[in-house]
């Protein structure tokens, strides 16, 4: 695997929903912390995830997305797009 897309990161401090943030410290290949911005009610969890993680990560935000843009879009291909292209920005790119 040469790198993770996390689309609203679920890692919270108490472990709730089964993840604890100590598990980001697993991570081994460059992340990509995508959120739908300040609208998106993952928005401040994704970016502490992002802020803790110890491999090269890059936060995306968008915020017309909100919660589900990147899953759904508005059109039924339009939520693919960023995931399916993401592992080719991070084969790309020279962490």
């Amino acid at each position: 695997m040469s790198g993770v897309v996390s689309l609203n990161s679920g890692f919270f401090t108490d472990g709730s929903f089964g993840h604890p943030r100590s598990e980001l410290g697993k991570l081994h290949t460059p992340a990509l912390f995508m959120d739908g911005g300040s609208s998106d009610i993952a928005c401040a969890n994704n970016q502490a995830n992002h802020d803790l993680a110890t491999v090269p990560a890059v936060p995306a935000r968008h915020p017309q997305a909100g919660h589900t843009g990147f899953d759904t879009g508005s059109r039924p291909t339009d939520g693919i797009r960023p995931t399916a292209k993401a592992p080719r920005v991070v084969a790309k790119k020279n962490f």
